[in-house]
């Protein structure tokens, strides 16, 4: 019996697990793909699947690494915390990526 998982006034097992919903609803953000939900510390990598050029970038305060080769980029969250930012192609395309707790 699990207490965080299971529903145990219904009897249900696993009744409590919720699949996270995805931030990124707008169709012009499905343009990268990637994960929408990350680990800290590890690496991912993500592409634009479009026609236009343009440069990636992230908030620069936030504890991202970012190395772009053209349309694709890998990034990695450096810290151990969870978190939330946008990862933008441009000015006109962005995916929100949610950084899930390291446990």
């Amino acid at each position: 019996r699990n207490e965080t998982e299971d529903n145990i006034e219904e009897g249900v097992v696993g009744g409590l697990i919720v699949e996270p919903v995805s931030p990124n609803s707008n169709p012009v953000e499905e343009t990268i793909v990637g994960e929408t939900f990350i680990k800290p510390k590890k690496l991912y990598s993500y592409e634009y699947q479009g026609n236009v050029k343009a440069e990636w970038f992230v908030d620069k305060e936030l504890p991202i690494e970012l190395v772009a080769d053209g349309k694709s980029v890998t990034i990695r969250w450096l810290n151990t915390y969870s978190g939330q930012f946008d990862l933008h192609y441009g000015k006109l395309f962005k995916k929100t990526i949610v950084v899930e707790s390291l446990f």
